[in-house]
């Protein structure tokens, strides 16, 4: 199961799909996770320490899934 999939019923929906795709696209170095300067290309930075839960500097592929899910999934923005 994806960890893009917030509502666990298997499938990606739209917008899930989208999230996906801004990690994909914006993990410019291919690291598997987004520093603050490719995060900011998606997001507002002010969001950074919100979604880098477990504080190391990095948005993991888990972590941004569950940021969406929390703000923009929950709140429509």
């Amino acid at each position: 199961m994806s960890a893009f999939d917030g509502n666990r019923d298997g499938y990606l929906d739209a917008a899930e799909i989208a999230d996906a795709n801004e990690v994909r696209f914006t993990d410019v170095n291919r690291d598997g996770a987004l520093n603050f300067n490719e995060f900011a290309r998606v997001e507002n930075p002010n969001k950074f320490a919100m979604y880098d839960t477990n504080r190391d500097g990095l948005v993991d592929t888990p972590e941004y899934a569950r940021g969406e899910l929390n703000t923009e999934h929950r709140y429509g923005f």
